[in-house]
């Protein structure tokens, strides 16, 4: 009987044992479920912000330098204009006064 008593002190110590790393295995394979949703939702999100950022830079210069070469185009164009006026100015002047003296 002794003997049984303590084989049966031992089973209970190794149950014992047993019941506790199993519920410390059950919590660790809960946690480590936990983090990969976790990460699983964070990783695309913080992706998606990266990239809509970057494309928001990237658009906004493309857009910035679109711009200022249209702005320059009208500039050109408005300055070849007024010179073209200032010729016809200048011809008109000259050939009225030409008439004006004959």
């Amino acid at each position: 009987t002794r003997g049984s008593t303590i084989a049966g002190r031992a089973r209970d110590v190794v149950g014992d044992a047993l019941m506790k790393s199993s519920k410390h295995v059950c919590s660790l394979r809960i946690l480590v479920m936990l983090l990969f949703v976790t990460m699983g939702i964070y990783i695309p999100i913080l992706i998606y912000k990266t990239t809509s950022e970057n494309e928001s830079e990237s658009f906004q210069r493309e857009y910035d330098d679109l711009a200022s070469k249209v702005v320059n185009s009208f500039d050109f164009r408005m300055a070849q204009q007024l010179q073209a006026m200032d010729s016809m100015d200048i011809t008109m002047t000259s050939y009225a006064s030409a008439a004006a003296s004959a």
